[in-house]
């Protein structure tokens, strides 16, 4: 686990499901590899290599490996930690220079 920001990469078989209902942290999920049928709040695509899926803090998700392959994807979600510094401090906008 980082300090604001946490990592993952995951390789899931044919079928697999993952999710939460509420989510506790923002995240992002990027496709490596496969399709996946992906649910965010009431909203459901399937996604593929290349696709990006954004998931607010609060919102439920769900993530379903589509049957015949694998899949693998990247995650990034935001921490507790960075998410009591922007509402300490606001989020900063230093990609400008």
């Amino acid at each position: 686990e980082g300090t604001f920001i946490e990592f993952f990469l995951v390789e899931s078989p044919a079928g697999r499901v993952a999710g939460e209902k509420k989510a506790a942290h923002e995240h992002f999920f990027y496709v490596l590899d496969g399709t996946l049928d992906a649910r965010v709040g009431s909203k459901s695509k399937r996604v593929k290599k290349g696709d990006v899926i954004h998931v607010p803090r609060g919102k439920g998700w769900q993530l379903t490996v589509s049957k015949g392959s694998a899949a693998r994807y990247a995650g990034v979600r935001s921490t507790a930690r960075l998410e009591d510094h922007i509402r300490k401090h606001g989020a900063a906008d230093n990609w400008r220079g």
